[in-house]
């Protein structure tokens, strides 16, 4: 009697799908219900047999039996490594979904962290710059000062010089020169001021 088992093909992990599952169960059904009917039409065989031949139907029906259990143990054994392939590839599928939400979950954090510092140093420059702002404001109103105080004293000699005409044309270039220091510095302060600003 001829082999005429049908081989079920290595499945591969990574392209079996569902309607490839259904289609080698359908094929193993069909496999099965064959059998089946072959069963059946060898079991009326054997009995139109026995009715003639009782001896030799018992052992027709012995060969018969052995043959359907071997094949019935060959299909059990090629479902059984069709269920382990399934199992091993869930645990695969898991392992690797698992590894990724780790990975994630560790990028995530480094972006947080990475972001947490970012602020902190942001803060911490800002602080520095209205620090460094106030500075030099206070700088600028001390220059202020110094200069309304100066020009006090330039108006209180320019009064002078004018009782003083002897006086006037050295006393006026000095005043000139005196109020054209001042304006210069408060332009260079105010300009430094600018630029920290802008810079920062």
């Amino acid at each position: 009697m001829s082999d005429d088992r049908i081989p079920i093909k290595e499945i591969d992990s990574a392209i079996t799908t569902p309607q490839m599952v259904a289609r080698e169960l359908f094929s193993l059904e069909k496999l099965v219900f064959s059998e089946i009917e072959g069963i059946k039409n060898s079991i009326k065989l054997a009995h139109a047999d026995m009715v003639r031949v009782p001896t030799d139907v018992e052992q027709k029906v012995g060969t018969l039996q052995a043959l359907h259990d071997e094949r019935f143990n060959t299909v059990n054994v090629r479902f059984d490594g069709i269920i382990e392939r399934f199992k091993e590839r869930d645990v695969r599928d898991k392992q690797k979904e698992e590894s990724q939400t780790k990975a994630l979950d560790a990028a995530l954090k480094s972006q947080r962290d990475t972001a947490e510092k970012s602020e902190q140093q942001l803060r911490k420059g800002m602080d520095d710059l209205q620090n460094l702002f106030q500075t030099e404001m206070r700088g600028l109103q001390t220059s202020l000062t110094d200069l309304k105080e100066r020009f006090g004293r330039l108006e209180f000699r320019l009064e002078g010089a004018a009782q003083n005409k002897t006086e006037t044309r050295a006393s006026g270039q000095y005043n000139i020169a005196i109020v054209g220091i001042g304006i210069t510095i408060l332009m260079a302060l105010m300009a430094l001021g600018g630029f920290l600003l802008k810079g920062n």
